[in-house]
């Protein structure tokens, strides 16, 4: 599960992800483990995550948003990001 905290700028689930996903710039593919300034992304792209529910919640002023990011199954395991956490590749599913 993720948590997340943001000044109030209500966004969908899929822009949410969308910027958990551009943590990709920080991941060290060299030195693949857990950082807390790339684990949204590593568990977005964890190689068996199949669902990611989002909830948002906003304080009582209206000023906050808390982000819950559910995945199934949970991963993020320290000693697996090697195998989990796979590189990109230059060409697309039936790809042109």
């Amino acid at each position: 599960m993720v948590l997340c905290i943001f000044d109030y700028a209500l966004q969908d689930g899929s822009t949410l992800a969308t910027s958990w996903y551009n943590e990709i710039s920080s991941y060290n593919y060299s030195s693949p483990d857990f950082s807390s300034s790339t684990g949204h992304f590593t568990q977005v792209i964890w190689k068996i995550s199949i669902q990611l529910g989002i909830g948002i919640g906003l304080s009582s002023d209206s000023m906050t948003a808390t982000v819950v990011g559910n995945y199934y199954p949970a991963r993020n395991v320290i000693g697996s990001f090697s195998d989990n956490v796979l590189e990109i590749c230059s060409s697309t599913i039936g790809g042109d």
